[in-house]
């Protein structure tokens, strides 16, 4: 039997015992979990029988064809389970049944024999239902129609790295957790007990959080030393589609703190716990719909109408089921009026419910800006001016609900703040604006004095045995580190674009940067070996459907990373310089600072002449600067001719214009048809400082440690003695 046959076969198999264990937990079957090892070994068989065929390169399936080939390594093949969005979601099912079993072996505190953890695990397998019914609707196991490649497509090259093994399947297993508390929260509220599922949702929120945390670290750091994009985080509508539910997971454990002390907040707390999974819901759909393809990197294919509907629907259920049980119970939980001493944890939930409400909207805007007219999307400044002044707020306010003891917390708190402040004005560009200086000097104020008072606030929970104190002191330094570490590895970036021949080399502020013969290697990649102070690395260059990509190497030292990333193999005075920067060619430097278009409707009377593109350069030798226009003149055929600008011997050319990007190609030529004397091709190359950069990893490690020590038991243990006896 053909694995495509049998794969489909086991999906059916699996949507239809999904639902009968869906019925057997809601009635409370003693065999419920034996129906659900059917189900789990179906969805595993699946699992396993399309590894199979994936590792064996078998063709006649089309998801193998689309997403692996015969020389791709065996590691890669197995990734390519989660690469592409039929697979994802066959591992997706997995994972939630794993957090429905988990739920239905929970056992209830003592004195409680409400059945919720039982009644909750049903819900999530209502989600499992729906998941599976999209699998039905487009099977991985689906066979190839139509010529197929002999070697198989391939994985995008994008995806060959180690961050993919690994980072997909954290973030779904966050995912799934999520919708624990979701489902928890809707089962107590049925039962009109709006506070029974606050301890167990509590755990598998926190679960959710760590695992969403390490997925987007990981995605991170690996977009960071292997993919080339220069940085961790671009507020990519994908990237974003992980932070929202990350967000709502934190205000939601906040939510749940406050409304353990005293009662508030009940009913904000189940309309945030409904919204994390239907925010989960929502970015999967946006991922797949194909709305974000032209905005995204990241972005899977349109699948089809009847894919994206089945999407809508698993996205609208629980939205539409969550509200009507919310208004049809709201009366047996009634609200609760706001104790005095959580108002400053209050005011910081809502400021960061406000902070995944505005990455929500940027991340949307693709797609609600499609409804009314042309699509687009929010620049990064949107995120970066919304984002630093909510954060700021809201360390203030929990700092102001901690209340700080002790001389020594607050002379640390000062301390520290001067010192984040001061680093940050000190590596600050000049052209930042005086609004957005001192909004980021006071962000970094608020950074340092979280920092202080977390791990104060760790240090007492560790003395005194109490895992939530530690936890949530190692947290909050944990997340303000990874803010101020982004704020100065940005705001002091530099970077100097070099052009080195093969066997040269050139100063920089941070290093000799040089440039060793490249080697082919498997697959049509160049092996590009470069150095910084003699210490070698090797950094690969290859071409993709989404462009050029190139592998950076990175040079990490104590007060920051030297980022070396080659931008490609430039002919003999051909450079490619973006608006503002500066290119080095033929022993000049060439400043691009301005598009010239007073030639766009043509000239003379009538507008009847040629339409002209130019390109403004500063152009210095060391002991000269001066400045030249060449201009791409459009002629009636709608061929680009170029009109070179001439600066002595030297005649600069405008090659190509890149307006999404705001860059130009430029060729260098000296002398009457007569190249610039270099002999060979030469590498681009951009070599950036990004000081503390590390305090990124660093805080994201300590905001996972504590989210991890936040799991341990609640309940304080007695504390250790003090040197004498006291």
């Amino acid at each position: 039997m053909q694995a495509s046959i049998l794969g489909q076969g086991l999906v059916y198999i699996a949507l239809a015992l999904s639902v009968l264990t869906l019925v057997s937990m809601a009635l409370r079957k003693a065999w419920a979990e034996t129906v659900w090892g059917l189900t789990a070994g179906s969805v595993v068989a699946a699992v396993m029988l399309l590894l199979g065929a994936l590792v064996r390169s078998d063709f006649r399936i089309d998801y193998v064809v689309g997403h692996t080939s015969r020389d791709l390594a065996t590691a890669y093949k197995v990734a390519a389970l989660w690469a592409g969005q039929e697979g994802t979601n066959l591992l997706w099912v997995l994972l939630c049944l794993a957090v429905a079993l988990s739920l239905w072996r929970t056992r209830e505190p003592d004195g409680h024999e409400s059945h919720l953890p039982q009644n909750a695990a049903a819900l999530v397998m209502a989600m499992v239902v729906g998941l599976m019914a999209l699998l039905a609707v487009r099977s991985p196991f689906l066979p190839v129609t139509g010529e197929t490649p002999p070697d198989g497509r391939g994985l995008n090259p994008l995806l060959e790295a180690a961050g993919m093994i690994i980072h997909p399947p954290v973030l779904f297993i966050g995912y799934s957790l999520l919708f624990a508390p979701t489902a928890l929260a809707i089962a107590s509220w049925w039962r009109g007990d709006g506070t029974a599922w606050l301890e167990i949702g509590r755990r598998f929120a926190l679960a959710g959080w760590i695992m969403l945390g390490l997925g987007m670290m990981l995605g991170g750091y690996w977009a960071y030393i292997t993919l080339g994009w220069g940085g961790y985080w671009a507020w990519d509508p994908v990237e974003n589609a992980s932070l929202v539910p990350w967000l709502t997971a934190t205000a939601l454990l906040h939510g749940i703190a406050v409304q353990r002390r005293g009662g508030a907040c009940a009913r904000l707390n189940y309309i945030i716990a409904l919204l994390a999974t239907v925010i989960i819901i929502y970015g999967a759909y946006l991922t797949r719909s194909g709305v974000l393809a032209d905005f995204s990197v990241h972005s899977f294919a349109d699948l089809g109408a009847a894919y994206n509907n089945a999407w809508l629907a698993l996205l609208f259920t629980p939205l539409v089921a969550g509200l009507a049980v919310f208004f049809m119970r709201r009366r047996s939980v009634p609200a609760t009026p706001m104790p005095d001493q959580v108002f400053w944890l209050h005011a910081g939930l809502w400021l960061v419910v406000a902070m995944a409400a505005l990455v929500w909207v940027g991340m949307s805007m693709p797609l609600l800006s499609k409804l009314f007219g042309d699509a687009f999307a929010v620049e990064m400044g949107y995120y970066n001016k919304t984002q630093t002044l909510l954060f700021a707020s809201a360390a203030v306010a929990l700092i102001a609900h901690a209340r700080p003891r002790g001389a020594g917390t607050w002379v640390g708190m000062s301390v520290l703040a001067i010192v984040c402040s001061g680093v940050l004005l000190g590596v600050m560009k000049p052209e930042t604006s005086g609004n957005a200086r001192l909004g980021l000097l006071l962000n970094a104020a608020a950074c340092g004095a979280l920092v202080a008072y977390g791990l104060t606030s760790a240090v007492r929970g560790w003395r005194g045995t109490q895992p939530r104190q530690l936890g949530a002191g190692l947290a909050h330094a944990g997340i303000a580190m990874v803010v101020l570490g982004a704020m100065i590895s940005v705001n002091g970036e530099r970077s100097q674009k070099l052009e080195l021949p093969i066997g040269g080399q050139q100063a920089t502020p941070w290093g000799a940067v040089g440039f060793g013969t490249p080697e082919e290697s498997t697959r049509g990649r160049l092996r590009l070996p470069l150095t910084l102070d003699r210490s070698k690395r090797i950094s690969e260059f290859f071409t993709t459907e989404q462009g050029q990509m190139r592998n950076p190497v990175v040079y990490h030292r104590v007060w920051g990373d030297v980022y070396v990333a080659p931008e490609g193999m430039n002919e003999p005075g051909l450079v490619k310089v973006a608006q503002g920067e500066t290119a080095q060619a033929d022993g000049v430097s060439v400043t691009f600072e301005k598009f010239d278009v007073s030639g766009m409707h043509g000239e003379g009377e009538g507008h009847n002449e040629p339409i002209k593109v130019g390109a403004r350069l500063k152009v210095e030798d060391g002991k000269t600067t001066a400045t030249v226009t060449p201009m791409l003149r459009l002629d009636a055929s709608g061929s680009k001719v170029p009109e070179a600008a001439k600066l002595g011997e030297r005649t600069f050319e405008l090659v190509q214009l890149d307006v999404d990007s705001h860059a130009v190609m430029i060729k260098v030529t000296r002398g009457p048809g007569k190249d610039v004397g270099q002999t060979g091709p030469q590498l681009l190359v951009q070599v950036t400082r990004k000081p503390g950069i590390w305090l990124v990893w660093l805080g994201t490690l300590i905001l996972l440690a504590g989210g991890f020590a936040g799991l341990r038991d609640g309940k304080s243990r007695k504390p250790r003695p003090t040197a004498g006896g006291e």
